[in-house]
């Protein structure tokens, strides 16, 4: 994140249009070159001329997309980048505090990259010149680049979950009567601990409804939550971002299936069945963490409520995520109203990623105000209470 940091300085941007290259950061500055040296390409010719000139450029970057294709390939890379832009915004600002990022209707519109990159340079003398409209084709240029580089380094790891599921069907789960279950479970909480599982009775309860598999292993038949989840682009772009300083790495957990259970015997034998029966070579395994040990790569997560065991192994030609949890600690991740709870999580994750995309001085949001995180956060629990507000005393029909 770094690197597209040094690439979207506004200040930077203007001094640069002014001609004051020497007040610029040399990465920057080189950055800023590479564009304007393109955008010397497109400046001063026919629409037809600039886009033959793009595309051969665009070509270049994109060797795996054919030529004929790699246009239209990046406008709707940098539309991805708008919508996931959008998205940042719906999730995580308050609805009555969007209009400084719903644009003044000059920059969203444009997906064309050629009409784009003109804007990257509009001068000051230009009678529709703003720091914002310049800032924002800068940014969805950048956006557009990294959404189409995620797309090619991440294909062909879509659409395994139907496979996987049914291949567990074959080897895990028991068959027959007991294949799955659509049950709704009953979760009692503790309101004086941030709404997390509790296991006493009197607590108050909602009904969460939920597939459950079934598990023969050392005759008895052991009951689990089982999940499976393919990430949407836009959650997975966030990650790319998050992860790189420029590049777009693959990332490990499109792909997952989760495991949940309501003793911890229940779970020791079946991760013991997955290493011997399933998921047999520790060589195609890495990032196993074990009840909390192990390495953990990311400073934005909670130390409460880790699965107990977590790894990422090759399986159908690509990486698949495996957690198993505990019942309390699934369900603290969901529900509860502490850190751990995976909302807030994500806009702690999200947040420095907020103040490069929209920042303090183009925009009149400064992300580290406290007050302004306080209302963040406050959106965010609101949504997760929503759980809690009808809760019924009787099971679902």
């Amino acid at each position: 994140m770094q690197d597209l940091q040094l690439m979207l300085c506004g200040p930077a941007i203007e001094s640069f249009l002014q001609g004051k290259k020497e007040e610029i950061h040399p990465i920057t500055l080189d950055h800023l070159e590479r564009l304007f040296k393109l955008y010397q390409k497109v400046e001063n010719v026919p629409h037809e001329t600039a886009v033959n000139n793009l595309t051969a450029w665009l070509h270049l970057c994109f060797p795996e997309i054919p030529e004929g294709q790699v246009y239209q390939c990046f406008a709707d890379a940098i539309n991805g980048g708008k919508d996931f832009h959008k998205a940042l915004v719906r999730e995580f600002v308050l609805p009555n505090e969007h209009y400084p990022f719903t644009s003044e209707g000059y920059i969203r519109p444009t997906n064309d990259p050629v009409k784009l990159l003109r804007l990257c340079f509009l001068r000051p003398d230009n009678p529709h010149y703003n720091l914002t409209r310049v800032f924002e084709a800068h940014l969805f240029w950048h956006l557009g680049m990294r959404y189409l580089l995620m797309k090619v380094k991440n294909k062909g790891i879509y659409e395994r979950l139907p496979e996987i599921t049914l291949w567990l069907e074959d080897h895990l789960f028991s068959s027959g009567p007991t294949i799955d279950t659509w049950q709704a479970l009953k979760i009692h909480y503790d309101p004086d601990n941030y709404c997390r599982w509790s296991a006493n009775p009197e607590h108050p309860y909602f009904w969460h409804e939920t597939w459950f598999r079934h598990i023969t292993l050392l005759g008895r038949i052991i009951k689990v939550l089982f999940e499976g989840r393919e990430k949407k682009a836009e959650d997975i772009f966030r990650k790319v971002l998050l992860k790189s300083q420029g590049g777009a790495p693959l990332v490990a957990d499109t792909c997952a299936i989760t495991l949940v259970f309501f003793n911890e015997q229940d779970l020791k034998d079946v991760y013991e069945f997955l290493k011997e029966n399933v998921f047999v070579s520790s060589d195609l395994i890495s990032h196993l963490r074990m009840n909390g040990f192990g390495h953990h790569n990311n400073g934005h997560s909670s130390d409460k409520a880790r699965p107990y065991y977590h790894f990422i192994v090759h399986f159908f030609g690509g990486p698949l995520e495996v957690q198993l949890f505990l019942i309390e600690n699934w369900v603290n991740r969901k529900f509860s109203m502490g850190p751990e709870n995976h909302r807030l999580y994500r806009l702690n994750q999200v947040l420095p990623l907020m103040e490069v995309l929209m920042p303090f001085g183009i925009f009149p949001f400064d992300w580290q105000n406290p007050v302004r995180v306080a209302k963040m956060i406050g959106l965010q629990k609101k949504v997760i209470s929503s759980t809690f507000c009808e809760q019924t005393c009787s099971k679902p029909a």
